[in-house]
């Protein structure tokens, strides 16, 4: 198989903060008291951690529209001295997100003194230098390095609207050189004046997004749990600085990397159309397109699927409770599969109606298409590229009118 929400955030003070002994695991030996961690290694325990679980970036609370995903571009990414180009210092985490927006990550640990002013006036500096002197080729090479070629093509196919890796890191390049980037303050503790340092910043900056993650840990009581693993924690990491009012600064900006990344809410049928005529595509691939696009209305119907047209087709079944697009028909022929979208773990609140669709859906493409997907294609956004679909395409009508 080839494969290719906005919440307002409460200031920080107004959200009490659990003290020692309000943190609490249930399990059969009732409740047993967690105790804060704090870190003594940093590289080991923040920044090695985020790096093996980028997940700690908690991307639903970043974005709950469309989260992040988050590809490793290289930990300790060098950055060099603008006076002679000579690697002087190095970022702790480079990542870039589903969009092809550049992510910098710097951790710092609660004891870390340096977790005010300095590392703020570090970051930009990062920012600023790291603009002139990293290029798609660099990034797409350190990604290989990081990933593997087969992973980094795998990713990009699944997570993004393109194929190509080239055409990906052009877009990272593009963006870094235009300051659509993401700079990210990883702690496991804030002092209290970061969070409304970054929260200024945030707002000023309209191309730019400054975020606080704190990532505060917990691990057993002394002496509680006997027979537990002591050594196990628990991380609840959370967001600081992405307000309402920080989020409508940003809003051109980033819906002008949406655009770019061939996701954006401008287009519509006329241009989705369009796109198709002036594409190469194969006489047998546009009439399984046309087939496709003529099983469902072209416009919203009551409890009835219908296509939604943006820069691609998506096709919708409010009929499940959801607006939430099923698949996705793009104009180079590939259909996205938006499992991510209807995962029972991603979305476990989800009505009974949605977690039916989901369980069916994947049982009726694996036993009619004989597609087999993986975990991690289970939790994201697929793509299958047409000369693997062509073959199903009355097969994949009869599915999604059955669910």
């Amino acid at each position: 198989m080839e494969t290719s929400s906005p919440i307002p955030f409460a200031p920080s003070t107004t959200i009490p903060l659990p003290l020692p002994g309000e943190v609490f695991l249930a399990g059969s030996q009732g409740l047993m008291p967690l105790a804060p961690h704090h870190c003594r290694n940093e590289a080991a325990e923040l920044q090695s951690l985020l790096v093996r679980h980028p997940g700690l970036l908690p991307s639903r609370q970043i974005n709950p529209d469309d989260p992040p995903r988050w590809l490793l571009i290289q930990e300790e990414m060098p950055v060099p001295d603008p006076t002679n180009g000579v690697d002087r210092w190095s970022l702790d985490v480079l990542f870039v997100d589903h969009l092809a927006i550049p992510t910098f990550v710097e951790c710092k640990r609660m004891l870390d003194t340096r977790s005010r002013r300095e590392v703020v006036a570090q970051m930009i500096e990062y920012a600023a230098n790291g603009h002139h002197y990293w290029d798609a080729v660099d990034m797409r090479a350190r990604a290989e390095k990081s990933l593997g070629s087969e992973a980094l093509q795998s990713w990009i196919t699944t997570h993004t609207a393109v194929s190509d890796p080239e055409a990906f890191f052009q877009q990272v390049q593009a963006n870094l050189r235009d300051a659509k980037i993401r700079l990210i303050f990883f702690l496991e503790e804030a002092p209290p004046s970061l969070p409304s340092l970054v929260d200024f910043l945030n707002k000023q900056l309209n191309a730019t997004e400054v975020l606080l993650v704190e990532a505060r840990q917990y691990r057993m009581a002394e002496g509680a749990g006997a027979g537990l693993p002591q050594d196990q924690r628990i991380i609840v990491p959370r967001v600081f600085g992405y307000t309402e009012q920080a989020r409508v600064a940003k809003r051109a900006s980033r819906q002008e990397v949406v655009n770019a990344m061939g996701g954006g809410s401008t287009g519509g049928e006329e241009a989705f159309l369009a796109a198709l005529a002036e594409g190469a595509l194969p006489e047998a691939t546009r009439t399984a397109i046309q087939t496709l696009l003529d099983a469902w209305s072209h416009t919203p119907e009551e409890n009835q699927p219908y296509w939604k047209f943006l820069k691609t087709a998506n096709l919708v079944l409010p009929h499940k409770q959801t607006k939430r697009n099923l698949i996705q028909l793009c104009a180079d022929g590939a259909i996205g599969i938006s499992f991510g979208y209807w995962n029972l773990e991603c979305y476990p609140n989800s009505p009974p109606a949605m977690q039916d669709t989901f369980t069916r859906l994947v049982q009726q493409l694996q036993e009619r298409c004989g597609w087999h997907f993986t975990a991690e294609q289970l939790k994201g956004y697929p793509y299958v590229k047409p000369d693997k679909w062509l073959a199903h395409t009355h097969t994949l009508i009869d599915i999604f009118n059955s669910l």
